[in-house]
């Protein structure tokens, strides 16, 4: 998926190789929590998991999840 951000706003995506996903969040809103090795990213939203490993950030972790939160 490709997306965009202005200001304050949330990632949309705004070109996705799954179309019903286009015009919707990146990141659903949710709770978000990271491994204390700081390599993996969950989240809980409506009932549904998502985990993500994060192989190469230049943001701290928290700053991270700030940063995917929007």
């Amino acid at each position: 998926s490709c997306g965009s951000t202005e200001g304050s706003d949330a990632w949309t995506i705004t070109r996705s190789t799954l179309p019903f996903r286009e015009g919707h969040r990146l990141m659903p809103r949710g709770t978000r929590w990271q491994d204390q090795d700081a390599r993996s990213l969950h989240m809980q939203h409506e009932g549904a998991a998502l985990d993500w490993t994060i192989v190469e950030s230049s943001l701290a972790v928290h700053d991270l999840l700030t940063f995917l939160a929007r």
